[in-house]
């Protein structure tokens, strides 16, 4: 059963922006202000069977290239992150995959009967955030994705995944259900490939907590790289 919250996945993000791995732009993107809301055309799409939508985002692909992520043992979660700045992003999108009941390396399709709460491998978009408390919140309804790699190991691992065809609906997290008359996000795809842990090389001092430090340290502040 889904347990873990939005506000606590910011956290981790912020937690693990510069602990060690890979942070750059997996897409190209450059990291703004604007939420994801404001990238890729409007428009009205079909939804599928089980899915109302009052208005549908198409998005081609996510726009944000900034990842992060993590295995976090006390959830037994493993994270993957794309956000729209480093250190207070506005924009998030997370890939949560929960406990031993996800095989990895496979594939998943969600469907409108899909759930936050329920779900063993889980994603949400959230946008309008300050702080802990994100305006609005969207949860995958259709789609699919394929997971080659979600290392549960805290130290050194990584999460590598890709997602097509994915139907976002605007989600309540208080009531785990679909907001009534809600608007939606099409995204027609993404991947994500980040590492993390000292595996990787270091351009220059630690900068993390404990002594990690961000793959050639593309992120740390001027006087610790």
């Amino acid at each position: 059963m889904r347990t873990l919250r939005a506000p606590l996945l910011l956290l981790l993000f912020l937690s693990t922006a510069c602990s060690g791995g890979s942070a750059g732009s997996a897409d190209g993107g450059t990291p703004g202000a604007t939420d994801a809301s404001d990238q890729g055309p409007s428009a009205d799409a079909a939804p599928p069977a089980g899915v109302q939508c009052s208005s549908t985002r198409l998005v081609s692909r996510y726009p944000w290239g900034i990842s992060s992520g993590g295995y976090y043992s006390q959830y037994d979660l493993v994270l993957g992150i794309f956000a729209n700045a480093l250190n207070a992003p506005s924009a998030t999108m997370t890939l949560e995959v929960i406990g031993n009941g996800v095989a990895v390396p496979g594939s998943f399709s969600f469907h409108s009967d899909s759930t936050y709460n329920s779900c063993e491998l889980c994603m949400l978009i959230s946008e309008g955030c300050v702080g802990n408390d994100c305006r609005t919140n969207y949860f995958p309804l259709a789609g699919s994705v394929s997971v080659a790699r979600a290392d549960r190991n805290a130290e050194v691992g990584g999460i590598t995944a890709t997602g097509s065809g994915l139907l976002f609906a605007e989600w309540d997290l208080s009531t785990n259900a679909p907001v009534a008359n809600g608007r939606c996000i099409q995204l027609g795809s993404f991947d994500i490939d980040y590492s993390w842990g000292t595996s990787g090389a270091c351009s220059g001092d630690p900068c993390g907590p404990g002594g990690d430090c961000c793959a050639d340290s593309p992120f740390c502040s001027l006087g610790n790289n």
